[in-house]
């Protein structure tokens, strides 16, 4: 009983600590660079995200965006109080679908249109988190993280499944129990990297 309550703090410990990493290693990136220096068709681009502004040439827009770079929100204002707002929607078969224009009737160039979907797609490329893709990670996760769980709370359990169901009477040594109780941890480390990394 004891040795469950241990490996389910090992294991929460584990989580807390990566976590932690994880969170600590996006501030850091996030503060690193502030202001990027992008080129689009041409004419270079100071996008300041501190600020929320894209400088190219003697103009200012501000801006505001959310979200990633295959789904997102974001609002591009121009120095004359024009605004556009696009949303980006990627489906899961691959599809993109943009919405979006002109806040106002009266704002609607089309000129002025492409080229806020030009600042929203360098917004995309060069401030949004990266989408999050699970990919063929998931299910091998999940198979490390049950199993791991299970290794490290019953290691007896896993020795008669691996050892004790061919012999009578057979009981398992401490090193084995500790090996056993060894792998879980380490099965339950690599699932949590494979959530997390």
């Amino acid at each position: 009983m004891k040795r469950t309550y241990l490996c389910c703090i090992v294991v929460l410990c584990c989580l807390f600590v990566i976590g932690g990493c994880a969170d600590k290693s996006k501030n850091d990136k996030a503060s690193e660079q502030a202001v990027y220096q992008v080129t689009e068709n041409g004419t270079e681009y100071i996008i300041d995200t501190e600020a929320q502004t894209i400088s190219g040439g003697t103009l200012q827009y501000s801006y505001t965006f959310s979200g990633d770079s295959s789904n997102y929100d974001a609002t591009i204002t121009y120095p004359d109080g024009a605004c556009f707002h696009w949303t980006k929607e990627s489906g899961k078969d691959g599809s993109v679908y943009f919405s979006g224009g002109a806040s106002r009737q009266e704002d609607h160039d089309a000129l002025r249109s492409l080229e806020s979907q030009d600042f929203c797609e360098m917004l995309a490329d060069q401030i949004a988190t990266p989408a999050r893709h699970w990919g063929g990670k998931a299910l091998p996760a999940l198979v490390f993280l049950v199993f791991g769980i299970f290794a490290a709370a019953f290691p007896e359990a896993v020795w008669y499944l691996e050892i004790g169901w061919k012999q009578r009477d057979g009981k398992p040594s401490d090193l084995a129990l500790k090996v056993n109780t060894g792998i879980g941890i380490l099965m339950i480390v690599v699932a949590v990297l494979l959530f997390f990394v």
